[in-house]
Parts: C-alpha cells; sequence; structure tokens
C-alpha cells in the first residue's frame, strides 16, 4: 500500500506469491474506503495485494520478467462468488495517478 508517492520505481525480480485464500489475508475497513473496485458494505473487506494512490511518475519493471502470483484459483469460482462478490484482492490497482509505466511484468 503506497500512496502520496512522486517518482516511485518498483523493480520486481522474481515471483511473489500471495497468500491462498482468505486466511490470514489482511482485511480492512469497507467503510474508509480507499479503493473504488472493492464493494462499499459494512464490516471488513479483504486489502488489495498492491495498491498505490495518489502517484505521479510511477514505474513497475523488472530486468527480467517480475512474476506477481496472486492464487487466483483460491478466489474464483461460482460458488465463491455467489458467497463473497468482489470482496476479493486484485493483483494491482492504482488508483488517481498520471505518467505511470508498467513493463515486464506477468499477473498470474
Amino acid at each position: 500500500r503506497a500512496s502520496n508517492v512522486i517518482n516511485l520505481t518498483i523493480v520486481l525480480d522474481g515471483t511473489l506469491s500471495f497468500l491462498p485464500g482468505r486466511k490470514g489475508w489482511p482485511t480492512q475497513d469497507c467503510a474508509m474506503g480507499g479503493n473504488p473496485l472493492q464493494p462499499k458494505k459494512n464490516g471488513t473487506c479483504v486489502q488489495e495485494a498492491f495498491f498505490i494512490a495518489n502517484a505521479t511518475g510511477l514505474t513497475l519493471t523488472s530486468t527480467g520478467t517480475g512474476k506477481l502470483y496472486g492464487s487466483g484459483n483460491a478466489w474464483w469460482g461460482y460458488i465463491k462468488y455467489l458467497i463473497h462478490g468482489e470482496d476479493r484482492p486484485r493483483l494491482l490497482s492504482i488508483v488517481n495517478a498520471t505518467d505511470v509505466l508498467v513493463e515486464h511484468w506477468l499477473f498470474e
């Protein structure tokens, strides 16, 4: 989670794997907002894997291929969607940003 950043570069070399499923995944108060993609409801909702807001001059890159592995099979499926709807983390959410470059990253 990053906000109000200027000229930020993140270099990802290798694979960054996230927790499979809800157990242990960080949550936040849904009413606080922050990400317009998260459902507006009372209670808690899961946080995004990467969340960047209010950024200028953002570069996400790799010297080879950086990989974000989100364990998506644990979050998707008809029954899970009926239970949780959109309350699941996105691998990358960028809100209110200018001059953004994303290169050599694989989202899986």
